[in-house]
């Protein structure tokens, strides 16, 4: 009976011995590997409602950098490079610019370092950015001024029209519903007008948004962030971080209405915890095509 109980202990501690390697071989790879895996995410989409001198629109979306939690300017540095080598027509950012956990003096100094890096991106149709919930923490002059003096539209419950050879499509940028204050009657009056694209931080708040008839008012395209896609992802059961406002359009494209788009970052830095698992951090590329029924 003794040998039995021992035998039993010694497999259960074997157990516990492979369990904490395997635990501590996945930590690693989620910290030292994934977490610094960049990719980039390349969607088509085909909408009637798009003008014709918009076919072929390629937009360059980016998300969540949370500089200054693990990720600093060098890596910034080489993440521009990535973001400009795609040749956008348009470059969208949709917000957490500084993680919130950063002390003041470091936000300033990070804010010096990428200065040049964010003055580098270029797009000739613009660049356009919204902020996002960690933007609006002790760090909101620091980060504003950095996105104006870059060149960037910074869309804080603003709407933008954009034009070429005649044709003209409608930017509108919300303030953070988890932090600021979003202008949702905005939304409501000029959500019809033209070829409409929402920069929106928070992907869920337009679930909160409807119209006189009480029907949902979504983009024709809406970018989004905020959720990370989850930033750890397991086997089965999915997401493991799932924020306020970033559960329903958690990770990448959905169409809640007809050609009507929503786009997710995964983003790509991380925050609260400095890994990603099954869950690489990413830049989007999305080619808008006009539909044969187009009008």
């Amino acid at each position: 009976m003794n040998a039995k109980r021992m035998t039993r202990r010694a497999f259960m501690k074997r157990l516990a011995v492979i369990g904490t390697a395997a635990a501590a071989l996945n930590a690693g790879y989620a910290f030292a590997i994934e977490r610094s895996w960049l990719r980039v995410h390349h969607i088509q989409l085909t909408l009637d409602k798009l003008p014709k001198a918009f076919h072929g629109l390629r937009i360059v979306h980016f998300s969540d950098l949370h500089l200054g939690f693990f990720l600093g300017a060098d890596h910034f540095g080489m993440i521009a490079e990535r973001i400009q080598s795609l040749q956008g027509d348009m470059i969208c950012f949709t917000g957490d610019l500084m993680d919130r956990s950063i002390d003041q003096r470091k936000a300033t100094r990070l804010s010096e370092e990428t200065g040049e890096i964010w003055s580098r991106l270029n797009a000739p149709l613009g660049k356009f950015a919204v902020l996002g919930n960690h933007d609006y923490s002790h760090h909101y002059p620091t980060v504003t001024s950095l996105l104006h003096a870059s060149g960037f539209q910074l869309l804080q419950n603003k709407v933008v029209r954009v034009s070429s050879k005649g044709d003209a499509m409608t930017i509108c940028g919300l303030e953070d519903a988890l932090s600021g204050q979003p202008d949702s009657a905005l939304w409501l009056r000029e959500h019809r007008d033209s070829f409409r694209l929402l920069l929106l931080h928070a992907p869920d708040y337009i679930e909160q948004l409807k119209d006189e008839r009480r029907q949902s008012v979504y983009a024709d395209l809406q970018l989004s962030g905020h959720s990370h896609g989850g930033q750890i992802r397991l086997p089965l059961l999915g997401a493991v971080i799932n924020p306020p406002l970033g559960k329903v359009y958690q990770d990448h494209l959905y169409q809640p209405g007809h050609q009507q788009y929503i786009y997710t970052s995964r983003g790509i830095g991380t925050t609260r915890l400095p890994f990603r698992y099954l869950c690489r951090p990413e830049i989007a590329l999305i080619e808008l095509h006009r539909g044969k029924d187009g009008v």
